[in-house]
């Protein structure tokens, strides 16, 4: 396979090219010096250059203490990372995906906008606290980005486990993070067969399993399990916890 080499227009609109023009730079070289030399200035024009919304701003790029393995990057900053994922107009496509039919659909920014806010509403309703680590074993599919956004947006840690690991694989992860509550999908499907994820994540015993059941297919849930659509409540409003951006 042949190593793909940028053409000279490529390499002339690369943010790296723009930096080292605006700069005065003539090589990389002289730019990556620079860019280590002057951290602070550098990663300050990082930031700036991405649209990322702070609660509240840092009062400096980093703070060294001891040395470069002791470092507090954004110190007195404040933010939650979702705020910055929802600043399309809502009628913008966020998500093209084909279903379990294998049908053409699409979700915009404001629905999946309104669902992680009723998913964040939905936990902190169900007891979980900011810091809380939640679990999440599903496909990739709308509905586990719009519950990882959900987590996030509520405060809590993410322990995304691949729907492809065994029971005591994942067991084991959520032992480690101390994960009691966890967001799983009745079923996937792999090269036409259909496997039982929720029996499987059912296995590593944890206290509350959410089951999002998108076939509607018969569940034979544990007494404290409970499928998505009863988990969700129909209120959404819930402003994002600002958090330590590290």
């Amino acid at each position: 396979m042949d190593a793909w080499i940028p053409d000279k227009t490529t390499l002339a609109t690369a943010n790296i090219a723009k930096w080292m023009h605006e700069l005065s730079y003539a090589d990389v070289a002289s730019f990556h010096q620079w860019s280590y030399t002057e951290y602070e200035t550098f990663w300050q024009k990082v930031v700036s250059s991405l649209p990322i919304l702070f609660k509240q701003p840092a009062t400096k790029t980093c703070a060294l203490r001891a040395d470069a393995e002791q470092v507090t990057w954004f110190p007195n900053a404040q933010l939650n990372i979702v705020d910055s994922c929802f600043q399309a107009a809502d009628d913008t496509p966020a998500f093209v995906y084909l279903d379990e039919t294998q049908l053409l659909k699409q979700m915009t920014y404001g629905e999946l906008r309104h669902l992680v806010q009723r998913i964040s509403y939905s936990l902190q309703r169900a007891g979980v606290q900011a810091g809380d680590a939640v679990g999440l074993v599903m496909a990739m599919n709308p509905m586990a980005c719009a519950i990882y956004l959900a987590i996030i947006h509520m405060g809590g840690v993410v322990v995304s486990v691949a729907d492809s690991f065994s029971a005591s694989e994942i067991a084991l992860r959520f032992k480690i993070a101390n994960v009691k509550t966890v967001f799983t999908q009745n079923t996937i499907g792999r090269n036409s067969k259909v496997f039982s994820l929720y029996e499987k994540v059912k296995v590593t015993e944890c206290d509350k399993i959410i089951v999002y059941n998108e076939n509607k297919q018969a569940v034979d849930l544990r007494q404290q399990d409970t499928l998505m659509a009863d988990f969700l409540q129909t209120e959404e409003q819930l402003q994002a916890v600002s958090r330590d951006p590290m």
